[in-house]
C-alpha cells in the first residue's frame, strides 16, 4: 500500500467492529496506539511496551492521537466522523467533538485546552474550546494531513508537499506558507524550541524543521513510511507509527537513533497509524 494513498484507502478498509479479547491494564497506561487493524487504542505498559490490553469504547477507525497538559487522551476517528476525549485511566469518552468534521485524521491541543482537528478529506483544519462541540474556526488549505499549535498560538499545517503557519491562531484564516518542501505530508508534531516533527510518507523520512522553517534541519530517522509522529513533554522520545511495517519506533530524539522497535502480534499491533506517550504538549 502506498503510505500517500492511505488517507484515501483506509476509509474503504476499515474492519468490522470486534471486541478484542486481550484483557483490560487496570494500571499504568503511559503508551496508547491507535491501531486500525485492530480497530481499537492498543495500550502499551510503561518502558516494558508489554501488552496491556485495548481502549475500545468510543473507537471506530482511530488514527492521529494526543495527551494534553492534563492527561487525557484525544483521537481523531475518521470511520465515527468525531474527535473523542478520554480523562486519566478512563476507558469511555468523556467528552466527543464532531460539529462540522468530514474526515479527521488528526488532532492537537494547545496549552490553554482548545482542540484542533486535521480533516484530510474535508481539506480544512478546525479549532474548538475545550469540552464544546461548535467549531470557532475552519480554515481549509488543502488535504490536510497534520496539524501543530506552537507556545505562542501559532498553528501549523501540512498537506501534500506544503507547510503553512497561521500566525496567531485560526481566526481570519490568514496561512503562511512555509518554504520547505515535502514529498508527500503525514503527522506532525512541534518541539519546545518550535521546530516541527513532520513526516515525510513518500520522502520516507521524519523531518525537523527549525525557524524560520525554509529548510530542513535534520532529519530524524529515515528509510520507512512514517504515518504519524508525537514527542512526549520532556522531548526526549519521539514515537513513530509505519502502519505499512506495523510497527511503532521508539525513538531517542536528541540522537534520532532507535530504542526500540515494536513490531506485530508480539505488542499486540496490527496497523498502528499513531502512537503516543505521557503529555505531548510543549507548554
Amino acid at each position: 500500500m502506498a503510505p500517500a494513498l492511505l488517507s484515501h484507502l483506509r476509509r474503504e478498509t476499515a474492519p468490522v467492529k470486534v471486541e478484542p479479547q486481550r484483557a483490560r491494564y487496570k494500571g499504568l497506561r503511559d503508551v496508547y496506539v491507535s491501531d486500525i487493524g485492530n480497530d481499537d487504542v492498543v495500550l502499551l505498559k510503561d518502558k516494558t511496551y508489554a501488552d496491556a490490553g485495548a481502549l475500545t469504547n468510543g473507537i471506530y477507525g482511530p488514527d492521529g492521537a494526543f495527551i494534553d497538559n492534563k492527561g487525557d487522551f484525544y483521537v481523531a476517528n475518521f470511520e465515527d466522523v468525531n474527535v473523542s476525549e478520554y480523562a486519566p485511566h478512563g476507558t469511555k469518552p468523556k467528552f466527543i467533538y464532531s460539529a462540522g468534521m468530514t474526515d479527521p485524521v488528526d488532532v492537537t491541543v494547545d496549552g490553554h485546552g482548545n482542540v484542533y482537528e486535521a480533516d484530510y478529506l474535508g481539506g480544512f483544519v478546525a479549532e474548538y474550546a475545550q469540552k464544546s462541540n461548535t467549531q470557532l474556526y475552519q480554515c481549509s488549505p488543502g488535504e490536510v494531513e497534520g496539524v501543530a499549535v506552537d507556545q505562542s498560538g501559532d498553528v501549523f499545517v501540512d498537506f501534500g508537499s506544503s507547510i503553512v503557519e497561521y500566525i496567531g491562531g485560526l481566526s481570519g484564516c490568514t496561512a503562511t506558507p512555509l518554504g520547505v518542501t515535502l514529498d508527500s505530508a503525514g503527522g506532525m508534531a512541534i518541539d519546545r524550541h518550535d521546530d516541527l516533527i513532520v513526516c515525510d510518507q513518500l520522502g520516507q523520512a521524519v523531518d525537523v524543521i527549525a525557524p524560520p522553517y525554509t529548510s530542513v534541519t535534520r532529519v530524524l530517522q529515515s528509510g520507512y513510511a512514517p504515518f504519524h509522529v508525537t514527542i512526549n513533554k520532556d522531548n526526549r522520545l519521539a514515537f513513530v507509527a509505519s502502519v505499512d511495517e506495523a510497527t511503532v519506533y521508539v525513538v531517542d530524539y536528541a540522537t534520532g537513533g532507535a530504542l526500540a522497535t515494536l513490531e506485530g502480534k508480539a505488542y499486540g499491533l496490527s496497523d498502528p497509524v499513531a502512537a503516543v506517550y505521557g503529555p505531548n504538549d510543549v507548554y
